[in-house]
């Protein structure tokens, strides 16, 4: 069996260090603020709306010692372990955890930089593995890591970690299926689960389908004199995977529910149709992202959401070598990567892959555009196996002039076909730059292959000749995708409130109300109040405040479906929770309003927790439209989704309800009633709420559509509300199981290891 590892023959022998200096020269090019201006991640606003506030929730309870399940700063309440932005259970997240808040900013930025430089190791002991020699091993690490999909994600932080871990999975993989068998299996294990526990669910089911398929590819490889399937590869694989699992079940479980709590993914044409669809002209991206931004020529070519087509440069170099070997160069060893990679491009073009891939992984969660982000490390697989073969080839230089010249007729098509309108001076100039500074790394990059195909693919000049002006195109593109989040760094605290906002927690606070009431921001322009400073999550959580707006991947269905009736609204529209009118506002329990200049108090909000004896009975489509409807009293009565298990008889005073402790997980009334009451507590509703009055279990109604009411007997009375995520035990003992089976493992490894060592030393010398 050929040995992949093998360093004999390359361009950079046995020199560790061009890895390292690639790996340090490209953190030093984005991260120079960080080291020497003293700036922090503020980056997009993922990162600043969801990333920072589901840390500081994280870091609140671990101070606390408690796990956080509910989340109660965001729209009115919600599951805090059903949040893809869950960051709890990541291990090296807690060395941030650890720490005073003012140094959260500072640490996640530097586990970020940590992160980074882990990817490119572990892609670069991958491509080893896959067959390139250290120099074509680092340069496919440095397209990969500095990729602009890879760069992209460093912004939102929690993104990362996909980038990180799936080089290692395939690592594992690859190797030989005759050693190690413990040591992989635990090795691969760990790998999935803290690609799934650190980041994306999103990113981690492509990361995790990928891995998936390559390991198909190894075990039902036809190897040998027998060509027999590899067995054991597939059952160390397979082992692997479902070890994985188990160590983050204390985080899929409670995600699965969750999803299944606000209706599930929708697999439906009209909402494939409406995925973020990709355009031909998208796929200039992949070698001209310069020209074609994320804003460049928009109103012209329509919504290019570079977040979620090609945002996938590998490089003028990386790039053409790359699309070569897919066109030209199939050999068996590297057929899963080329397939892989057409794959790739047919589903985000759209063809009928699309729509197959949006069923199979309802779209509605999962945006079929986002699997371009993967692009790169099939590019750099193809690069780091076929390189030095394929730099002499006459074909290739044949084929880089014909990308040349289409790149340069389509160039100068659209600068005459785009309308002058819409070209407009600084849009010129950057199409120009753009063009000049590709067609210098092009030529820099024929030079390389004419090099090679006279003096050797193995010439050193050849390879200064692609590696330096690669690493120069590459880093100049990650410093423009950084700056894409406006800004990627910048000076500490970005999380300052404004007087405004520390007013109203003044306002809220002079008689403990802040446990009562909410807060919610109108921004200055509503058509912008989601992508932008305006959002007040962090703020909020600083300031110890409740708000009923707020920013997620998606909000509670029923909330989103209250702020937005009689109309629905987009997916992006989910993740941005504004009142639709005051009437909405009143009904969260909100009694102030922040504007820019002024605070604006509502003065018919409902209490957060009120008393009724006045109620309606109906079902939820006939709820939602009768709490909205002006000749309804939310102050008066509540509308119920089913009868209460007592009478309840009509009272002017039904009594008092007041808060005395709020955990977020666990929250303590008083409620003194004069008969038989509902309690009316305007949190969300949830399956996974718990009430007991008094010690004693009682069933939770939904109430107001969107809220969740106990009935109380007359009398002084205690309510304990309890949320208990459902999934989340049985995930944590799956998870312990994990442990056991990762610490039996790792103990049958060392013992063999022990013995092999044992029978070296008894068996005497040759």
């Amino acid at each position: 069996m050929r040995n992949f590892e093998q360093t004999a023959g390359s361009t950079f022998p046995d020199r560790v260090w061009l890895p390292i200096l690639l790996a340090l020269g490209g953190i030093l090019v984005l991260f120079h603020a960080f080291f020497f201006q003293g700036y922090v991640l503020d980056a997009n606003h993922d990162r600043r709306d969801i990333s920072v506030p589901f840390a500081l929730l994280c870091q609140r309870a671990s101070h606390s010692l408690t796990v956080p399940a509910w989340n109660p700063y965001i729209f009115a309440g919600t599951s805090a372990l059903g949040s893809a932005a869950y960051v709890c259970f990541y291990p090296i997240n807690w060395i941030a955890f650890a720490f005073p808040e003012t140094f959260l900013p500072w640490l996640l930025s530097a586990i970020l930089i940590v992160h980074v430089g882990l990817a490119f190791w572990f892609a670069y002991r991958l491509f080893l593995r896959l067959g390139g020699d250290p120099f074509w091993a680092t340069l496919a690490a440095t397209l990969y890591v500095f990729s602009s999909a890879a760069v992209m994600q460093m912004t939102a932080e929690i993104n990362f970690t996909a980038f990180v871990y799936l080089p290692l999975v395939l690592y594992f993989v690859a190797a030989p299926s005759d050693t190690g068998f413990s040591v992989n299996v635990l090795g691969q294990a760990v790998a999935y689960a803290l690609l799934i526990l650190g980041g994306n669910p999103q990113l981690a089911v492509y990361a995790i389908g990928i891995a998936v398929g390559f390991a198909l590819d190894r075990g039902l490889a036809l190897v040998g004199p027998g060509r027999r399937v590899d067995h054991r590869a597939l059952l160390r694989n397979a082992g692997a995977l479902a070890l994985g699992l188990l160590l983050a079940a204390p985080r899929l479980l409670p995600f699965y529910h969750s999803v299944n709590e606000a209706g599930g993914a929708r697999v439906t044409y009209d909402a494939f149709r409406a995925m973020a669809p990709t355009r031909p002209t998208d796929t200039l991206r992949f070698l001209l992202p310069e020209i074609y931004g994320s804003s460049l020529h928009q109103s012209f070519f329509g919504t290019l959401n570079h977040f979620e087509t090609f945002s996938a440069y590998v490089g003028v170099s990386g790039g053409i070598l790359a699309l070569y070997a897919v066109l030209f160069v199939w050999k068996r060893r590297t057929a899963f990567w080329n397939i892989a990679f057409l794959a790739i491009v047919l589903v985000v073009l759209g063809t009928p892959l699309t729509w197959i891939h949006y069923v199979a992984t309802g779209g509605a969660q999962l945006l079929y555009n986002r699997l371009a982000w993967f692009l790169p490390i099939c590019s750099a697989a193809l690069v780091a196996a076929h390189g030095a073969d394929m730099l002499p080839r006459r074909g290739l230089r044949v084929f880089s002039l014909v990308v040349l010249l289409t790149v340069a007729a389509a160039l100068g098509y659209l600068v005459a076909w785009v309308p002058e309108a819409v070209l407009t001076a600084d849009q010129e100039t950057a199409m120009t730059a753009a063009a000049a500074h590709f067609g210098l790394f092009f030529l820099l990059f024929f030079a390389a292959i004419t090099v090679a195909a006279r003096a050797g693919a193995r010439h050193a000049l050849a390879g200064v000749l692609l590696l330096g002006p690669l690493a120069c195109d590459l880093f100049l593109i990650a410093g423009l995708e950084a700056s894409n989040s406006h800004p990627f760094l910048s000076p500490p605290p970005f999380f300052q409130p404004t007087s405004v906002e520390v007013r109203a927690a003044k306002h809220l606070g002079r008689a403990g109300a802040e446990r009562r009431q909410r807060v919610f921001r109108i921004p200055p322009d509503a058509r912008t109040s989601s992508y932008d400073k305006q959002t007040i999550n962090n703020r909020f959580m600083y300031l110890g405040l409740y708000n009923s707006s707020g920013y997620d991947n998606y909000a509670p269905h029923r909330i989103t479906r209250l702020y937005s009736y009689p109309s629905t609204v987009s997916r992006a529209e989910e993740r941005i929770i504004s009142p639709g009118s005051p009437r909405v506002a009143e009904l969260t329990a909100t009694s102030l309003a922040i504007t820019d200049t002024a605070l604006i108090e509502l003065e018919r909000a409902l209490p957060r927790a009120r008393l009724f004896t006045h109620y309606e009975v109906m079902p939820d489509n006939q709820a939602l439209a009768r709490v909205l409807d002006p000749a309804f009293d939310p102050l008066l009565a509540v509308v119920l989704s089913r009868e209460p298990d007592r009478p309840i008889v009509p009272e002017t005073e039904p009594g008092t309800a007041d808060i005395v402790s709020d955990t977020g997980d666990r929250i303590e009334m008083r409620v003194t009633a004069r008969s038989a009451n509902i309690l009316l507590l305007a949190d969300t509703y949830d399956s996974g709420w718990r009430a007991e009055v008094d010690g004693v279990r009682a069933p939770v109604i939904v109430a107001n559509y969107a809220f969740r009411a106990v009935v109380v007997p007359a009398g002084p009375h205690v309510v304990v509300w309890r949320f208990r995520h459902p999934g989340a035990v049985v995930g944590a003992w799956l998870g312990v199981a994990g442990l056991i089976a990762c610490a039996t493992l790792g103990a049958a490894a060392l013992v063999s290891r022990r013995q092999v060592a044992r029978l070296r030393e008894d068996t005497p010398s040759a």
